[in-house]
């Protein structure tokens, strides 16, 4: 009985990967936002964050990033920076904050 719960405890590890978020949290990132705002707003450090110099400037995309192989079901939001501030956020529909 031990062995199976075990094995079950792996695969639920297992079957996971990222950082998981709220589309309701994801929401409330705005324009102008710093980056310790939007990981706090997110309640969690992006999965990733990618970084680059475009003109001058250092542009920055945090990404967090969520997949469950045990249900299949992923999702994924993306912000960037520039300088420091947030400077493109992604709609969020009433529908997609309810998931």
């Amino acid at each position: 009985m031990n062995k199976i719960l075990l094995i079950m405890i792996a695969f639920l590890v297992i079957g996971c990967a990222g950082v998981g978020f709220s589309w309701q949290d994801a929401s409330t990132v705005r324009l102008g936002d710093t980056g310790a705002e939007v990981i706090d707003k997110m309640q969690a450090k992006p999965y990733m964050i990618k970084a680059s110099t475009v003109d001058g400037k250092i542009v920055e995309t945090y990404i967090w990033s969520f997949t469950n192989g045990m249900t299949g079901s992923s999702q994924v939001v993306s912000f960037v920076l520039t300088d420091g501030k947030v400077t493109s956020v992604p709609t969020i529909t009433e529908s997609i904050k309810n998931q």
